[in-house]
Parts: structure tokens; sequence; C-alpha cells
């Protein structure tokens, strides 16, 4: 039986080179980074040179580099250390409705602390309205996040307009979660105006548990953690050097085939949808943006029965984001964009890689259709 894995949105499979870069760092560069001998030095170096090559695949310098545990430390590293940082003494911030649990769980705590909040709704597609970002933007907004791609339905917000609005109407900081953007789309810090930006390894065929954060000069932040002072004590504590390796070297990899990953990605999804379409009642959700995701809802099925009965045919895909996949209310990023119950309900999110295979796409077809009938046929005879 072929397996297809579809849920590159949760996580990607690890490259060879990675795994092979890792293991040599595993192997000859295990000392600490931050001790004195030669052995500490080595592994210091293999630091440095990946904050070189993810600072060149974002437009940064190496200095305006951090690497965390993964995408979620990074995000409450940007708007916690942000907003704790004595400087910052303004109450008011701005995100949007449709953000990861990183990030829109971090809002409603500040919110909860007296902070006055915004969250600025999104159309049909899931964009959001410049015209109300403008209104709400004050002299006491502290700082505006908001997600480059949407990690449900793909949708991309326009980042330079964004950036242009805020800085027009403010002196607000702009953070943007790009964890799903790294690897499938340009990510240009300086071009896109970007004061802080997230980024995630195991999303572009890293290892899992590293992530990085970059911080243009000039932003102040206030570590999360006290410790021994590594990273300009920003983020102390001992860096994952062997994880750090391969995180890079996966960056190095995506950057180098960005077009022709785009390409490829485009190209399976169009085909993938358009075949899908064809199912009786079949809906797409959010915006042909992401070239590596697809939403698409079932109006008489439920989402995670159908989840697991193409498990069962070794066919892997998602009812929504991972970090909230296994919670029994409706995603809130569908809600956002206005989808009934039904709809919400027999929502399902594949997501594609570099590895993904017109085979695999056609297996699913295949076995989506014969599920989809199978089940249909249990409800109508109950």
């Amino acid at each position: 039986m072929m397996k297809a894995y579809l849920d590159n949105g949760a996580t990607t499979i690890v490259s060879e080179t990675v795994v092979e870069k890792m293991n040599e760092a595993f192997r000859s560069t295990y000392g600490n980074p931050s001790s004195m001998h030669h052995m500490g030095v080595e592994a210091e170096k293999l630091i440095k040179h990946s904050k070189k090559i993810l600072s060149k695949a974002i437009k940064a310098t190496p200095e305006e580099i951090i690497f965390t545990s993964g995408g979620t430390e990074a995000n409450n590293l940007a708007i916690q250390g942000f907003l704790n940082h004595s400087s910052c003494r303004k109450k008011h911030i701005i995100t949007t409705q449709i953000e990861h649990p990183s990030v829109l769980n971090v809002f409603q705590k500040y919110e909860s602390l007296g902070y006055k909040v915004t969250y600025l709704k999104v159309d049909e597609k899931g964009k959001i309205d410049i015209k109300e970002l403008e209104s709400t933007l004050c002299d006491d907004t502290a700082l505006v996040s908001v997600m480059y791609v949407n990690n449900e339905i793909g949708t991309i917000q326009d980042l330079p307009l964004i950036s242009k609005t805020i800085k027009k109407h403010s002196k607000a900081a702009f953070h943007v979660d790009a964890v799903q953007a790294l690897g499938k789309v340009e990510c240009h810090v300086k071009k896109q105006g970007i004061d802080m930006m997230t980024f995630s390894s195991h999303k572009i065929h890293g290892p899992m548990g590293v992530g990085a954060l970059f911080v243009k000069k000039g932003i102040l932040l206030e570590p999360l953690f006290i410790g021994g002072g590594q990273q300009k004590g920003i983020r102390p504590g001992t860096e994952n050097a062997p994880g750090v390796v391969g995180f890079a070297t996966a960056c190095e990899e995506g950057t180098a085939t960005l077009n022709e990953t785009q390409k490829t990605l485009i190209s399976l999804r169009d085909y993938f949808v358009e075949e899908v379409l064809k199912i009786d009642g079949a809906k797409y959700n959010g915006n042909y943006d992401a070239p590596h995701i697809a939403n698409i809802s079932f109006p008489n099925m439920r989402g995670e029965v159908l989840l697991h009965v193409l498990e069962s045919k070794d066919i892997y895909v998602s009812t929504g984001s991972a970090c909230a996949s296994k919670n029994k209310t409706y995603s809130h990023v569908l809600e956002a964009i206005g989808l009934d119950e039904k709809h919400m309900e027999g929502a399902i999110r594949f997501s594609f890689s570099k590895y993904t295979t017109k085979e695999m796409i056609e297996y699913t077809l295949q076995t989506l259709k014969e599920s989809i009938q199978e089940l249909d046929a249990i409800i109508k005879g109950r």
C-alpha cells in the first residue's frame, strides 16, 4: 500500500542532508559552545556559521538572529520580551483573529493584565482590512503581530503594506510569525519592513525543537529566562548546536530551491484542488496564496472521522492546526472567515512538501473519493 503524508503543515520529514550534518555535529563537534577550549570553540563556530546561513536567507545580519527551542518560544520571546522590557510603556497591542495559539494566547494573557488588545477581523479569504488596522493604530500602540502565511488556510498577508501602514500612523514594532513561510515564499525582513520575525526548523525539513527569532538592531527585549548569558543574554542556555546545524542546513537547502519548490507545489496543489472540488459539496477554504496548503470542507462529513478513515489507508492529513487539533472546539480560523458549523466540522487540511509526489496525490484522490462514498452510504443507511 502506498503511503501519502500530506500533513506537512504540522511537521516535515527531515532531509537526508540534514541528518548527515547533524550526525557529524553529534560525533565530532560535541563541545559546549560556551567552553573556552578547542572543542567549545569549534561548537561555537557552528552556531555562528548557522546564524550566517539563516541571516543570508532572510536578508538580515547574523547579530540579529537568536536561536530558540522552536516557533512557540520565538513568538513568546518576541511578544513578551518586547512588552516586558522597561523601555516599553505603551499599553495597546494589535493582532489578528487567525493567529497561531502561541501568539493569540499571549495577547489574551496581556489583555487579562489590563492591556487594550485589538483583534483585527479578516474577510472570507482570511485577509485583514488595512483600513481597520489604520483606524486602530494610535500613539499608545506598542506592538502589531500578524502571521505571514496562515497555518490552516494558507492565506498570505501583505507585509510591506502592513508595515508601511504601521510606520505611517504609529511608532509600534511589527512582529511576524513566519513559521509557515520560510522555504515556501520569500522572507526579506528589510524589504518587508519587519522588526521581529519567527521561524521554525521542523516546518522546512529540519529537526524538531529548534527555532529562530529575527530581532532588528535597536529592538530591545527582556529575556524570558535568566541564565548564563548566551546569545547576548536574550536567550540564555546552552545552545543546541546539532539542532541549529540541522536547521541551518534545511534553511540553506530550502532557499536554494525556493523557486523550483514553489512551482512544483503550486502545480500539485492546483491539480489536487481541481479534482477534489469535483466531489459533491466540497468547498475550498481561504485563498490560493501559500503553495503548500489546501483547506477543503466536506460538509456532510465529520473531519475527524474522515481523517481516521484516510489514516487507516496510510494517508495522513489534519483537521487544522496540530497544536489545537485535539481540542473539541471548532477552528478559530475557520470561524473567523465565516464558515458555518457543518463546513467547519467537515474541514480537512492537506499540506504538501517538496517530497510530495504526483503518485501520492493520485492515490489520495482515489482513496478520498472512495472513502467519502463509503461514509456517505453509512450515513444514509442510518
